[in-house]
């Protein structure tokens, strides 16, 4: 469990899970690329992540030709969540 400033707590083994101020968030919209970005995002939270590193992550090198897009929607999905 990874706790924050804000009362947020992150777990990252076994099913993932997100609590802001004790409450749960719905980390089932996020998909199979949200929670791998969440996951890499939090364990990096040390340092700045380009957006490069974060698409050769979730797609290695063969990154789509709208990879950009792709991508800035999955961050959107993460910070609404």
């Amino acid at each position: 469990m990874v706790g924050g400033n804000g009362g947020v707590r992150i777990c990252l083994l076994g099913r993932l899970a997100v609590e802001v101020d004790g409450v749960g968030a719905d980390v089932a919209r996020l998909g199979d690329l949200g929670r791998t970005a969440l996951a890499y995002l939090v364990l990096e939270r040390g340092r700045p992540v380009a957006r490069d590193e974060l698409a050769d992550v979730l797609c290695g090198e063969d990154l789509p030709p709208t990879w950009t897009s792709a991508l800035r929607g999955v961050l959107s999905r993460l910070r609404s969540t």
